[in-house]
């Protein structure tokens, strides 16, 4: 646990214990060398819920046109878990794309969409599952493969189709 935290807690049953004593002189202060630490979760970001629901579907089926479990193609995989987070999302990945705010490739964070294709065109959509400063890893329906996760930059196929990022959380 982090040293200052130690010291808070320690300085804040101090301080209370003379307050105590202040108010009844029945009360000692005594040093205690025991402190019960409680670990508090930090609550879990839009993104960090999205991608875990995401996560879910790892080799669910690929389905052309599919929007749900029994199979899913990449649009319809990022409307449906992007619905879970109450964020409605168009059906196709070219309507997708003028969604949300654009964002440079290397701003983008987890949960960011990122969306591939040819010249003007989008064919493509993944949603970020890594940090920031991890190598740039996507959860996306893969017409051959299903629900996978790919890392871009060790994909030719899938770098050489990059276009841009958007933000919609």
């Amino acid at each position: 646990m982090d040293t200052v935290l130690k010291l808070i807690i320690i300085i804040f049953f101090s301080w209370f214990l003379a307050f105590l004593s202040e108010k009844n002189e029945s009360i000692q202060p005594q040093i205690c060398h025991e402190v019960v630490l409680v670990q508090v979760e930090k609550p879990k970001s839009k993104s960090d819920l999205l991608i875990e629901e995401a996560k879910k579907y790892l080799g669910t089926k690929y389905r052309y046109g599919g929007k749900t479990p029994k199979g899913f193609d990449c649009s319809g995989f990022t409307q449906y878990i992007y619905k879970k987070e109450k964020i409605k999302l168009a059906r196709s990945a070219g309507e997708q794309a003028k969604q949300g705010k654009k964002i440079k490739v290397k701003k983008a964070k987890r949960g960011d969409l990122l969306f591939f294709g040819k010249k003007k065109s989008i064919s493509h959509v993944g949603i970020i599952i890594s940090e920031q400063d991890e190598p740039l890893t996507i959860i996306h329906a893969a017409s051959s493969q299903g629900i996978v996760t790919t890392n871009i930059g060790t994909s030719k196929y899938w770098r050489s189709k990059l276009k841009f990022a958007k933000r919609l959380l």
